[in-house]
């Protein structure tokens, strides 16, 4: 099997995954009796906030990894999103989003979705600058929510 079949496959087996994922979460939580999400109980109590917050995760799983499955620049872009969103999920989503991205990067996989490599530089110098920017205003919000609830309660 060459690399660039293996590259493929990995990518489509992620973006299975991801499918997966999302059907099961969707399954589990509002369709399974035991779970206090399901459908007819959160009818019952009239609070449907769980599955406005659970939904749009579920949706940008479903999503991602359609992208994935069909090797789209917008599939492309919504994974990345999601690896950096799963950066703050510490430690383990911490860890596999790094791998993952650096694996990104070190192989180029930009092209496998329509994008052009070039040998000069790119735009992705930049990238590792606003990541941390980003970190870091992160960082601050949540260190800022953790001192607002303390002291509320």
């Amino acid at each position: 099997m060459s690399t660039l079949s293996k590259e493929l496959t990995a990518i489509r087996v992620t973006g299975i995954l991801l499918v997966g994922v999302a059907v099961a979460t969707a399954a589990i939580l509002f369709l399974w009796a035991g779970s206090p999400f399901t459908i007819a109980k959160l009818r019952r109590h009239g609070s449907f906030l769980p599955l406005y917050i659970t939904g749009p995760i579920v949706m940008l799983y479903m999503v991602t990894g359609v992208g994935l499955i069909a090797r789209t620049r917008w599939g492309y872009a919504l994974l990345k999103c999601f690896l950096y969103v799963l950066f703050l999920a510490f430690p383990v989503g911490t860890v596999l989003s790094y791998l993952a991205l650096s694996y990104m990067r070190r192989h180029g996989t930009r092209r496998h979705f329509g994008f052009e490599i070039s040998d000069g530089p790119t735009g992705d110098l930049d990238e590792a600058h606003w990541f941390r920017i980003v970190g870091l205003v992160l960082t601050c919000a949540m260190a800022l929510m953790f001192v607002w609830m303390m002291l509320t309660f």
